[in-house]
């Protein structure tokens, strides 16, 4: 039986994953928003920014799943009723009964 190689793999650099600052905005802050397109509020950390499109992208806390939004969408001072929203949102996501 022929004897088998050992392939080695050479480690992958991370590429510079673009800006990591707009309009006063950081990635990974958290921010509340109207998500594109429906206008329907969100809240979640920045991940990538897309300046010529002026977007940026975001796992939304409220429904679950990545979305996209404006900058000029975002809140700047959240209501108590989007609070609310957001811990009902995280208390169906963990199954506990209140």
């Amino acid at each position: 039986m022929a004897i088998r190689r050992k392939v080695k793999y050479s480690k992958i650099e991370k590429k510079d994953e673009g800006p990591q600052e707009h309009s006063g905005y950081k990635v990974g802050q958290e921010v509340w928003c109207y998500r594109f397109p429906n206008k329907e509020i969100s809240f979640g950390k920045i991940g990538k920014i897309n300046i010529v499109q002026e977007v940026f992208n975001f796992y939304c806390e409220i429904c679950g799943s990545f979305r996209i939004a404006k900058f000029e969408d975002i809140i700047e001072e959240p209501t108590d009723v989007m609070k609310r929203k957001l811990s009902r949102s995280k208390v169906k996501s963990t199954k506990i009964k209140l």
